[in-house]
């Protein structure tokens, strides 16, 4: 084989390169003819050298690019934080463009290192193949060679494999040392950049306008703001020049900001790190006025009282949320807000002073707070959150002025101590306010309020007697449901709807009037009120939702006005009381078990104006002993309308009508037949 053929075999001209480093390793002669014959010795070196090249370009490839990714991570995280520091800075956008370039430039880099160990692995392999068909057709021809050649090319052999294996072992041992070096400083990079880009916090992301006007950034979670607080003495920059916000190393027990505002600088305390039983909040740290308590700032902290100074107008969401000891606390004049959970779960808390200056009290703001026995709302207050008090097991008495002009939906939820309310006369809708509250005896409604919504009285217990004022135009949802002591009550006539459950399991109450304005009763309206003898119904009404009147023991009579064109499912059923009844012709559906279990029930006439009875209407009435069913009912349920009535029972019915043929089907044999 010609040192030629061997040169296009392996490599041909795309790698020429590589075979001349090859063959130049091996100790030859790079000026001997093309034509020169080349021994097997000269083959296998150059094979050799040039299998050990492909090989070290791979590694040194993997290196460059593994260097090349771990030098890019580390200038990211770098860049990072650099740009956390000079946000909205011109020097920001430069260095952001910057880094854009040289990402994708180390990107290409590396996919150009990445092409150099694809294309060099494929040589090393094409060689390996080559070397081993080579080595096998000269081991075919080394048989025909004479032992006098061999014998003189020996030593001179030896010496060229000497100096190859030598060479290839230092080659071999400088790249195995650039392998290594360049896989620890990856490693060692690498970790530099996570270490960079876990210890940086997260850049502001919008500029939020403070209370008092001054451009600033929040910081959105207040762990990460504490530690922010350490990093740096100078202020963050903004984007307007009228405030700076500046994160100050803490010396003392507080962590705080520090707002620039042109010049006059003021601090928002942002968290406790103490451990004082009886806290005291300075009004000034280094000349700067303490004028805020920012949201959560001592929110889970341990301490039983703490003394806010009167400098401080402002106090955050949740600033004082489940911290479980505090006892008492002076909220300063000044402050106009008790925002959202402030005092939250201090299930401690007995008294708490609220100035005049306070205009609003926010949602679940006193939630929780189990000891706290009695509070005054000042007069400036004009509106109470969504479950403001709510869970205030102790609280006995509350004074609510008449400047407030709204009550959040469940402001007083399961305040089981509470005992007496007046509503001030501004008031005017209601919902949940006061359900769960056991204890709660009276309560006075004003004229302004129009609405009663769902749950208001829901589980008072030991409510006795309401007034509903003639403005009120709806009874919710469940309104006063559970109310077991309730023993009359009055509904105006400016009522339109009483809805689901309104009066449900109000046992006390033996008699009540419906007015005219009524035009609908909602599902179980009136389920289990066991003591209620009578009802008179107004021609108003439409509809009698299911279970309204069910389960309604006591009931003897109810006229059903003609107005009414469906009874709906379980409307009276289990009111074992009610001897008879009247059907009015506007009904056309009896819906499936409307008079189940009426057990005194002795006769019933249907109207001609009934077209279906459902599934048991009339099951289980064991004093039942006459039905009258017209021509014009064409369905009756496929389940037995009658079962469990007496065997006795008589069904008067036309001859051939549908009723017949159905009574017929079901085996019932007592039938009258009418004209």
């Amino acid at each position: 084989m010609t040192y030629k053929g061997l040169l296009e075999s392996v490599c041909g001209k795309r790698r020429a390169s590589l075979c001349i480093k090859g063959v130049e390793e091996a100790g030859l002669d790079l000026k001997q003819s093309d034509g020169k014959e080349l021994s097997e010795d000269d083959v296998g070196k150059i094979l050799k050298n040039l299998k050990d090249t492909a090989g070290y370009t791979v590694q040194n490839e993997l290196s460059i690019g593994a260097m090349v990714m771990a030098v890019l991570a580390l200038v990211v995280s770098v860049s990072n934080v650099l740009i956390q520091k000079l946000f909205l800075n011109p020097l920001a956008i430069i260095l952001q463009v910057s880094l854009i370039i040289l990402t994708l430039g180390g990107i290409g880099l590396a996919i150009y290192c990445l092409i150099v160990v694809i294309k060099s692995n494929q040589d090393y392999h094409k060689i390996t193949y080559m070397q081993n068909a080579i080595l096998l057709q000269e081991k075919k021809e080394k048989m025909n060679e004479t032992s006098e050649m061999n014998k003189v090319d020996k030593p001179d052999k030896a010496d060229k494999v000497d100096k190859v294996d030598k060479n290839n072992k230092m080659n071999k041992l400088r790249i195995q040392g650039k392998k290594k070096f360049g896989i620890v400083l990856f490693w060692g990079l690498l970790a530099i950049a996570l270490v960079s880009v876990s210890g940086c916090g997260n850049a502001p992301q919008d500029n939020v306008k403070a209370e008092n006007g001054i451009d600033n950034n929040e910081v959105q979670d207040e762990t990460e703001a504490t530690n922010v607080l350490a990093l740096t003495n100078t202020p963050l920059p903004t984007s307007t020049p009228e405030a700076t916000k500046t994160p100050t190393p803490q010396p003392s027990e507080f962590d705080y900001f520090v707002y620039d505002d042109n010049g006059e600088k003021y601090i928002e305390i942002t968290g406790y790190k103490g451990n004082k039983e009886n806290v005291d909040v300075p009004d000034s740290i280094d000349g700067a006025s303490v004028t805020k308590i920012g949201p959560e700032a001592f929110k889970d902290c341990s301490f039983e009282s703490i003394t806010i100074p009167d400098s401080v107008t402002s106090i955050g969401e949740e600033a004082f949320s489940d911290c479980d000891y505090l006892k008492s606390i002076t909220i300063p004049e000044g402050v106009t807000s008790i925002g959202k959970r402030m005092f939250s779960d201090c299930y401690d808390l007995e008294s708490i002073t609220i100035p005049e200056s306070v205009t609003s009290i926010g949602e679940e703001a006193f939630s929780g707070c189990g000891h706290l026995k009695s509070i005054t709302i000042p007069d400036g207050v004009t509106s109470i959150g969504e479950d403001a008090f709510g869970w205030c097991d102790s609280l006995e008495s509350i004074t609510i002025p008449d400047s407030v002009t709204s009550i959040g939906r469940y402001a007083f939820v399961s305040c089981e101590s509470l005992k007496t309310f007046t509503i001030p006369d501004g008031v005017t809708s209601l919902e949940g306010t006061f359900s769960g509250c056991d204890s709660l005896e009276s309560i006075t409604i004003p004229d302004s309020v129009t609405s009663i919504g769902e749950m208001t009285f829901n589980q008072c217990k030991n409510l006795k007697s309401i007034t509903i004022p003639d403005g009120v135009t709806s009874i919710g949802e469940h309104a006063f449901y559970l109310c077991e002591g309730l023993e009359s009550i009055t509904i105006p006539n400016g009522v339109k709807s009483i809805e689901m459950g309104a009066f449900m399991r109000c046992n006390r109450f033996e008699s009540i009037t419906i007015p005219d304005s009524v035009t609908s009763i909602g599902a179980m309206a009136f389920t289990d009120c066991e003591s209620l003898k009578s009802i008179t119904i107004p021609n108003s009404v439409t509809s009698i939702g299911s279970e309204a009147f069910s389960d309604c023991e006591s009931l003897e009579t109810i006229t059903i006005p003609d107005s009414v064109t469906s009874i709906g499912y379980r409307a009276f059923y289990g009111c074992q009381a009610l001897k008879s009844i009247t059907i009015p012709d506007s009904v056309t559906d009896i819906d499936s078990c409307a008079f189940k279990r009426c057990t005194s029930l002795i006769s019933v006439t249907i109207p001609d104006s009934v077209t279906r009875i459902d599934d048991y209407a009339f099951a289980g009435c064991t004093g039942l002993t006459s039905i009258t069913i017209p021509d014009s009912v064409t369905e009756i349920g496929y389940f037995d309308v009658f079962e469990g009535c007496p065997s006795n029972l008589t069904f008067k019915v036309r001859k051939g009508s549908y009723a017949e043929k159905w009574l017929k089907e079901k085996g019932y044999s007592n039938i009258v037949y009418i004209r």
